[in-house]
């Protein structure tokens, strides 16, 4: 009787194992790549870093402003700098997030010692399974604040800009909020490609000092939930009329 009932204990458990791993499994492709679905107990999830990268504008961007005006740059130049600051930043995290998983798998599947002799071999590996870069992903995620340290380093490193120790809190929270916006699944994205004289589009943008009908020059990126997705926080730009629209208010004056 006990052994039947042993028995029966080792059933229940390992069916229970069973679906515990399908539920976990289903889970991790229903939030794979899904950017549908939120996950609110998440404090960097996009709209949280929107929030954040809100208050750095307000925050560190308006120290290193003054700090790097008081340097004889004029504001424009100072305003283009930060930006520049910020979208290399941007880039630089992408290419870090992108290039992360780059040869991962032949090292999880052979020995790094042996990895020499892969060209003469010509591994040939089979497929991961379905969930194995979302949970490497989710492991990244987790383990964001080890990476952020080194990162800022090389980033310095790289940059090797002598006006950076101007605006170093502004650098480093930079590269926070963009490491952390990269690894996000998918990834949030940036756009400030938009040039002097492209027409200023209010859904997008707000303004900086001046208002126009087109833009002067960006101050402030632009954040969508992901590529081609919904908008996340608007751009802020400086507006400015175009000679036209000021000729035509001049001759409805007269």
């Amino acid at each position: 009787m006990d052994r039947l009932q042993n028995q029966l204990t080792s059933e229940r458990k390992a069916k229970e194992d069973a679906l515990r791993r399908l539920a976990t499994e289903a889970e991790r492709k229903l939030f794979d790549n899904n950017p549908d679905i939120t996950d609110l107990s998440d404090p960097n999830r996009p709209m949280k870093l929107a929030e954040r990268m809100s208050e750095l504008y307000d925050n560190e961007w308006t120290t290193a402003l003054e700090n790097l005006t008081e340097k004889r740059m004029t504001e424009v130049q100072a305003i283009q700098y930060l930006l520049n600051i910020l979208t290399d930043i941007y880039l630089f995290c992408e290419n870090a997030a992108n290039g992360q998983f780059s040869g991962l798998l032949p090292k999880v599947a052979v020995p790094e010692r042996a990895l020499q002799y892969s060209s003469k071999s010509k591994l040939r590996l089979s497929e991961p399974p379905a969930d194995f870069y979302k949970i490497m992903k989710d492991y990244r995620k987790k383990n964001w604040a080890c990476a952020v340290p080194l990162l800022q380093m090389a980033f310095k490193e790289q940059k090797n800009d002598s006006m950076i120790g101007f605006c170093k809190n502004y650098v480093d929270e930079c590269m926070k909020l963009c490491w952390l916006m990269k690894i996000q699944d998918p990834p949030v994205h940036m756009e400030w490609n938009y040039r002097n004289g492209n027409s200023f589009d209010n859904s997008v943008f707000r303004t900086y000092t001046k208002t126009g009908n087109v833009i002067d020059f960006v101050v402030w990126p632009i954040l969508f939930i992901h590529k081609n997705g919904p908008l996340l926080s608007k751009g802020i730009a400086q507006g400015k009329k175009t000679e036209q629209r000021q000729a035509s208010k001049q001759a409805t004056l007269i």
